[in-house]
């Protein structure tokens, strides 16, 4: 099947998908959120994966961080960074 024979639904889950894990200029996210580490830490019961607000729960987690004193942990937990950066 090609992508002229895609349904409309599918192409639609399709680019949702490339919106979810790439950014403006195609190159992938890390989505560090997606990790077990960051659920095991920060969604133990595993209440914001089943709500899907993991990445809201990334966002929450960059912003207790202080650039001055947690620079890495500030950067890492940043939603833009970049898989290759990872």
């Amino acid at each position: 099947m090609s992508a002229q024979e895609a349904s409309p639904e599918t192409v639609a889950l399709a680019k949702r998908y490339l919106a979810l894990t790439t950014n403006e200029n195609g190159e992938l996210l890390a989505n560090v959120y997606e990790t077990e580490a960051f659920k095991n830490l920060y969604d133990t019961n595993g209440a914001n994966e089943r709500k899907l607000r993991l990445p809201r729960r990334l966002l929450q987690v960059h912003n207790q961080y202080d650039a001055n004193t947690q620079l890495f942990q500030k950067l890492y937990y940043h939603p833009g960074l970049l898989l290759a950066d990872e």
